[in-house]
């Protein structure tokens, strides 16, 4: 009878705790997140952390601002209920900050505290061969390495006696690369292990002595040339005041590349590059014409000269502010209503030089901001970004040819088949320039390995509508076009 009791009794306290319990309010913004933690995983990454104070979010979305910026700018989103995430491939020894807000339909909470982790410095271990191992010449060894975060690239080098350092390889890190042991008698040899994020390089290790016993053949004493030129220099401009150079390296005793530019009158030299490197950017004034060529060197002299070639830098105009105003303590929301998506249709906004861009597919009341990892850029005076941004959003596929440099694009009942550097794509079949008026208009790879397509041609081929808004730099396409 006493069981009986205190079992009512407690399902009469919680249908009144029910009656009492404030109801949240109808069209209210979620409550916002607190108690917000950075802790730096490694080199490249930090944990986020935060309590969720609401039970009403859609999910969150997460804020990022590096050492020296003034705004924070959206770096993803995170679902509800759930009070984490790590943001990754981050630059080694950096200060970065993190705000987190909850949202509900168009309804934003206002903003978490502020936190903020130092990634770590960026440290690499080369761990075979460390030191008084002996390889014969001919086999296949591992050399294996580690190191404390993801995004890096691994370029391996070996030296002898007292040689210079020889480069075996540039590869993804992935902490191990099988080397074919060269023609080498000396006990004398080292590998060393250099990670670099883009051009940067980040952190370096190199093993103790080791022994490589070679094959015995006769002192060859061998008479050396002057290198080979190299072919194939192209120029693109990126910005107003960006110039990419590109190249093919003809030669295998080059000791590196001297870059020469004009405007008018003679070439003057403005950089060397090591030997093996066929890139370089150049830094440039807005409105110019440049002319570039380059050549190999080596303790010999100088190779003959590649091909010239000339670009004209766009002027200069003010990058948009494309990201939401997130500045403490402004607690807005982002714009994100405009243009209106006709019914049927899919809107994409794109901006010059900004990472970020919004969709709005044809069931969607508001765009969506979204973010990808190159930004358009404009060369030749036409705007060039990854065709993967365009096409997933429209339903279009994309395949990649890698032995052809070739690209596919499919939508529908229409194809169109590209090709690096060329400016004449077949559109259905059909051979059609690119852009008549500059035959320099093509698809082109950009560091660090994005294949870039215009996005006019390509676009308005698909059955888009294309405009062009200068004030803002902004790119808008529309599918299907009416």
């Amino acid at each position: 009878m006493k069981s009986i009791l205190i079992k009512t009794l407690l399902v009469c306290l919680l249908f009144l705790g029910c009656l009492l319990a404030p109801q949240a309010a109808m069209g209210a913004p979620p409550d916002a997140p607190s108690n917000l933690i950075a802790v730096a995983g490694d080199a490249t990454s930090i944990a986020l952390s935060w309590q969720d104070n609401s039970d009403d979010e859609d999910g969150f979305l997460i804020y990022r601002r590096g050492e020296g910026h003034a705004a924070f700018s959206v770096i993803g989103r995170q679902s509800a209920n759930r009070t984490f995430y790590g943001p990754s491939g981050l630059k080694p020894n950096t200060k970065y900050y993190f705000i987190v807000r909850a949202y509900k339909g168009d309804e934003f909470s206002d903003l978490s505290n502020i936190a903020s982790d130092t990634t770590e410095e960026a440290v690499v271990r080369v761990t075979s061969p460390a030191g008084g191992e002996e390889w014969a010449w001919n086999e296949t060894r591992n050399i294996t390495w580690t190191s404390n975060g993801e995004g890096f690239q691994a370029q391996i080098r070996y030296r002898y006696d007292d040689s210079e350092w020889i480069q075996i390889a540039t590869v993804p890190n992935t902490n191990s690369y099988s080397w074919t042991v060269p023609n080498v008698n000396s006990s004398r040899v080292r590998v060393a292990v250099r990670l670099f994020i883009g051009d940067e390089l980040v952190c370096v290790d190199q093993g103790d002595n080791f022994t490589i016993r070679g094959a015995r053949t006769m002192l060859v004493v061998p008479f050396k040339f002057v290198p080979f030129p190299p072919t194939a220099l192209s120029a693109s401009a990126l910005s107003a005041s960006e110039v990419y150079l590109q190249w093919t390296d003809a030669s295998e005793t080059e000791e590196g590349f001297r870059i020469e530019r004009k405007t008018t009158g003679a070439f003057t030299e403005i950089a060397t590059v090591e030997s093996d490197v066929t890139s370089y950017m150049d830094t440039c004034e807005p409105e110019t014409t440049y002319t570039y060529r380059v050549r190999a060197f080596n303790d010999v002299g100088n190779s003959a000269y590649s091909n010239q070639d000339q670009v004209t830098t766009p002027a200069e105009t003010t990058t948009p502010d494309t990201t939401p105003d997130t500045t403490v303590p402004d607690t807005t929301a982002p714009d994100t209503t405009a243009p209106d998506a006709t019914t049927g249709q899919t809107v994409l906004r794109f901006y010059i030089d900004s990472t970020e861009y919004y969709v709005q597919g044809p069931s969607d009341t508001s765009s969506r901001l979204q973010t990808m990892d190159t930004a358009p850029i404009i060369s030749e005076s036409r705007t060039l970004l990854p065709i993967r941004y365009v096409s997933e959003p429209l339903g279009a596929v994309v395949n990649w040819d890698d032995a052809l440099d070739q690209i596919t694009v499919q939508l529908g009942n229409r194809t169109i088949v590209m090709w690096i550097n060329n400016g004449t794509a077949r559109v259905n079949g059909v051979e059609t320039a690119i852009d008549p008026a500059n035959p320099a208009v093509t698809p082109i790879i950009v560091h660090p390995g994005r294949t870039m397509l215009p996005l006019r041609f390509i676009a308005e081929n698909l059955g888009c509508e294309v405009s062009w808004n200068p004030a803002i730099r902004e790119v808008t396409v529309i599918y299907p076009k009416k």
